[in-house]
């Protein structure tokens, strides 16, 4: 749902709102970025871009979310294993 003129939020204030709940305070430009890269909900209004409160709250949730069980490695394919040892023994059988 967008977000009225009331509840809508400058980066800068989005910023304030971020060091009042972290203890830290992003650059706005970070934010810009983050909106850019569609990880912050935002409006443009003209050159404007303005957020709201609830959309910074899950901007910093999705930071503190559970990060995935690590995948195991890739297996190497046998093919390529065996395509790699055979180039390796023709080079050496060249250079002897």
């Amino acid at each position: 749902m967008p977000a009225t003129r009331s509840e809508s939020l400058s980066l800068s204030q989005a910023a304030s709102i971020v060091l009042d709940i972290t203890g830290h305070r992003p650059n706005p430009a970070t934010l810009y970025r983050m909106a850019m890269q569609n990880r912050l909900e935002h409006h443009r209004f003209g050159r404007r871009i303005l957020t709201s409160r609830e959309a910074v709250l899950r901007l910093i949730e999705s930071f503190h979310a559970p990060k995935a069980a690590p995948t195991a490695p890739p297996q190497p394919r046998a093919d390529v294993a065996q395509a790699g040892a055979e180039a390796a023994a023709r080079i050496a059988r060249s250079e002897v």
